[in-house]
């Protein structure tokens, strides 16, 4: 599995999926990439990358970031809001 995914063996599906959205003719494609949340994560995906070692390295020195699973865990859902109220 590792290696089929991780050496292109999910291209074709992604291109198809991309062609798809692009021509704008199939109708699920058009539907999950025009949805509320992909549009929120569009407009936040700039303020994430920005954001990522900013937050990371806060987290880093106020909780500790190698033992720490949890920060850990809640990194991407605490850049995400920390990314939407920049962008706000």
């Amino acid at each position: 599995h590792y290696y089929f995914s991780h050496n292109g063996g999910m291209l074709p599906v992604m291109i198809l999926v991309l062609i798809g959205a692009a021509i704008g003719r199939d109708p699920i494609t058009v539907w999950v990439f025009r949805s509320k949340p992909f549009l929120v994560l569009g407009r936040i995906s700039y303020l994430q990358y920005l954001m990522q070692h900013v937050l990371q390295g806060w987290i880093k020195r106020t909780f500790g970031w190698e033992d720490n699973d949890t920060a850990k865990l809640l990194f991407i859902p605490a850049l995400l809001v920390f990314s939407y109220c920049c962008q706000r």
